[in-house]
Formats: structure tokens, sequence, C-alpha cells
């Protein structure tokens, strides 16, 4: 009876493992892409009180975004404030969004195509006519 309980200890997880990787590669094999990334992470700026902002250019199945990373590298929780402009070269056209977004000390936040309604307001949805491939992001913090 011990034998067959040391048997079963050490198939039954291995068992389990292989069942697990296989129904995750099934589900990676099919997963569409929808995502298009123009232009990826880049540092947009440093405030004073140690809050760091990115900025990536990215298509999310067919609305193309400006997603923010905010990384509060402070040891205190703060409001990060900031006015980011997003500039069309090729027609000069510009606009300008206001960001107001509450961080916990030390803590990243990153927004992403699908991820939850918390970092809504690090999305920005560029107008028609901007070219994602070839805008150009400014940052402007006022706190």
């Amino acid at each position: 009876m011990k034998m067959l309980q040391k048997r079963y200890g050490i198939v039954l997880p291995v068992l389990c493992f292989f069942l697990s990787l296989s129904f995750s590669l099934q589900a990676k094999t099919y997963q569409p892409k929808e995502e298009v990334v123009y232009k990826n992470w880049d540092k947009l700026g440093e405030s004073s009180n140690h809050i760091d902002v990115f900025a990536r250019v990215i298509k999310c199945t067919s609305a193309n975004q400006l997603h923010l990373m905010i990384f509060n590298e402070s040891s205190v929780d703060q409001v990060s404030k900031f006015v980011i402009e997003v500039t069309n070269p090729s027609t000069q056209q510009k606009f300008s969004k206001e960001v107001s977004f509450s961080t916990i000390k030390a803590t990243i936040y990153k927004a992403e195509c699908n991820s939850d309604a918390s970092t809504d307001a690090l999305k920005i949805n560029l107008p028609d006519g901007y070219d994602p491939a070839q805008v150009k992001i400014t940052i402007e913090f006022k706190s």
C-alpha cells in the first residue's frame, strides 16, 4: 500500500503539470494577435517628487492609443499630476490631456489593452489622422 501511495504521490503532480502546460499552450495558440506596438515604452520624464512616467503607442483591437506607465519611486503615497501633449508631425496638430493619478509608494501602474478600469486614466485615444508611428509625446509635471 505504501508503494502505491508513493507512486501516485509522484505521478499525480507530474500529470497535473503536463495537463496545465498543454492547456496553456493551446490557449496561446488560438489567441488572436490584436495588438500592434508602434512605439514601445519610452521614458517621458521624472517629476521632482520622484514619479517616473513612460509612454508607448499601441493599437488595441481597432483603436490607436497612447498608454502610460507610472512608477512612484518615492517612499510616500502621492497623487501624480501632469499634462501630456501629443503632436502629429505631418500636420503639426496637437492635443493635450491632463492626468491626475493616485499612486502608492514604490508601485508601478501600467496601462494595457486588456487592463481593468483602474488604469483607464492611463489610456489616451489618438484622434483620426494621427500617425501612431510618428507622434511626438511630451510631458509637463504639475506636482
